[in-house]
């Protein structure tokens, strides 16, 4: 038996939040609904939305009929209620949000260990139509965007991250190596898988955590100050991942620049924001020496932290597929 669904909303709302919900609402409920689903904003008029709300109701002699309330005030949701109740003739009519335990239970069903949980994903990012064109990525390169996309859940990266032509060939011989991994905060560090750091004998290091006394000058950041002082007294540096720090950035590209030898660490220069991050992918995506970047502002920990990791799966496994 399928049920109704009417999802009410307000009548402001961005339509593309709505359409996520709609979207997502068929596979999260345990029950059956039929198509499509209806929805309904207020504007504040509760009687007018009671009105419809019984007409669909009306119109559907099977069944339950759900009301799936988005952003709607609770005084809001008690007067369209009574109204119901005083109009249906006594048809049964549920409020989505009293069933979360059910649903709940639900989505715990048929319980995936974290790895199945991982490929499952990949699968679904591959099969998405945004993702198709993923399908005409060399299979490294391949691997490296659809973990970012899994870490962000934000197709665009598809378009937008950029790679040296010899970004993952010199990536994996610096991991091979053994060379350490620099970042410019402690949240990237602390992302990197530790089994594959041990695995490759390789160390993570933040310069802001080496470095915590350091004050800033009137400027410069203490990002840039300790990025560039731990380049300078670690030799070992093999990959250097900048997901927040536009200045480090830049201070990173101005340390290299006159560095046109294969021995640059790659670096990973994927800050967000709005102030000089975009503006620094923009100069790193013009440098000879290998990096990966994105030119967009978005960015950030997972978008840096997703990419290393990726990195370091494919030089455990250059036959893994992702």
């Amino acid at each position: 038996m399928e049920n109704c669904l009417v999802v009410i909303y307000p009548h402001k709302m961005a339509e593309i939040n709505l359409g996520n919900i709609i979207k997502t609402l068929p596979h999260l409920l345990p029950f059956r609904v039929c198509h499509p689903v209806h929805t309904l904003p207020v504007d504040g008029d509760t009687r007018k939305i009671a009105d419809k709300i019984i007409e669909i109701s009306d119109s559907h002699t099977a069944g339950r009929l759900y009301i799936c309330p988005v952003l709607i005030d609770r005084h809001i949701i008690d007067n369209i209620t009574k109204q119901l109740r005083d109009h249906t003739g006594g048809k049964e009519i549920s409020l989505l949000q009293d069933y979360s335990k059910e649903i709940i239970q639900h989505l715990k069903r048929n319980p995936l260990s974290p790895d199945e949980i991982e490929q499952r994903s990949f699968e679904l990012i591959v099969s998405d139509p945004d993702g198709q064109m993923l399908g005409y990525a060399p299979a490294e390169k391949k691997a490296i965007v659809t973990r970012v996309v899994h870490a962000t859940g934000d197709f665009e990266f598809i378009k937008t991250l950029t790679f040296h032509p010899r970004a993952i060939q010199h990536a994996l011989k610096m991991i091979k190596a053994g060379r350490d991994i620099l970042t410019d905060i402690e949240m990237v560090k602390t992302g990197i898988n530790r089994r594959l750091l041990e695995r490759f004998g390789i160390r993570a290091i933040c310069g802001l955590s080496l470095y915590d006394n350091l004050k800033a000058g009137a400027h410069e950041t203490r990002s840039e100050i300790a990025i560039e002082r731990a380049i300078k007294e670690n030799s070992n540096t093999g990959i250097i991942a900048i997901g927040n720090a536009p200045t480090a950035l830049l201070r990173v590209i101005d340390i290299f620049s006159e560095n046109k030898g294969h021995d640059t660490p790659l670096i990973i220069g994927v800050p967000v924001g709005f102030v000089k991050a975009l503006e620094s992918k923009v100069i790193l995506s013009m440098q000879p020496y290998p990096f990966i970047t994105n030119l967009s502002r978005k960015g950030g920990t997972p978008v840096a932290v997703a990419i290393v990791n990726a990195l370091l799966k494919i030089a455990e496994n250059p036959d893994s597929s992702i």
